[in-house]
């Protein structure tokens, strides 16, 4: 490689990049991301959900039907989410390509978005979104990876029923971590969003997780 395109390569910056030229991010596995992330700021991501859920839920209530488009509730928690976050992490919150509200921890990108009961984010898919979902980036200085914070609701969007760490990678969930599962363990403290109410008929379907974690503790036990 020549140092004329070495120099080109350097002073790219910002420049957009063509589809052929978009760059991988950096990986981080499910036990690097619960080392940086910590205890305290999985405590921090969950009081702000559960503070989002308790306007949110308050809200819609108190709107008319009349009053609320089919976006409405989902809106709705999507800037009350927002707006806790914001609270919980001002040195630390911003807005990336396509206005994407983020929280930048110890190396991590968090975007956070309701997840169905797969822990898939509820996308609309363009073109910055499968960016990101591929985990790629079109600016050399932006290769953070990416990991959403999924928060999952009721069907009627009125309660909070749990908050997960969903890495996505080639459009496929990689690894989640249940943050409140997080804490539980470490803080021995009790989860702080409510359980499945009798509308609710969602489940996680990805278990292993779990699973891999019970062993764990028995092995643990059994040392």
């Amino acid at each position: 490689m020549t140092m004329d395109k070495i120099s080109i390569i350097e002073n790219k910056g910002t420049q957009l990049f063509r589809d052929d030229e978009m760059i991988a991010r950096k990986n981080v596995s499910q036990q690097e991301f619960e080392e940086r992330l910590g205890v305290e700021n999985a405590l921090k991501i969950i009081s702000a959900c559960a503070n989002g859920a308790e306007k949110s839920k308050n809200t819609i209530i108190s709107t008319p039907p009349s009053f609320q488009n089919r976006n409405f509730k989902s809106n709705t928690w999507n800037c009350n989410i927002q707006g806790y976050m914001t609270e919980e992490f001002p040195n630390n919150s911003s807005f990336c390509k396509g206005r994407r509200f983020y929280v930048e921890l110890n190396g991590l990108r968090l975007f956070f978005k309701k997840v169905d009961n797969k822990l898939k984010p509820q996308n609309i898919i363009t073109k910055t979104v499968q960016m990101y979902d591929e985990q790629l980036s079109d600016n050399t200085q932006d290769t953070l990876p990416i990991t959403y914070i999924g928060y999952q609701v009721s069907s009627s969007f009125t309660e909070l029923i749990g908050v997960y760490a969903v890495h996505i990678v080639s459009g496929t969930i990689e690894w989640f971590s249940d943050l409140s599962e997080l804490v539980y363990i470490n803080k021995e403290s009790i989860p702080l969003y409510t359980q499945l109410t009798e509308d609710d008929d969602l489940e996680v379907v990805p278990k292993a997780n779990k699973l891999s974690r019970t062993g764990k503790k028995q092995r643990n036990a059994g040392e």
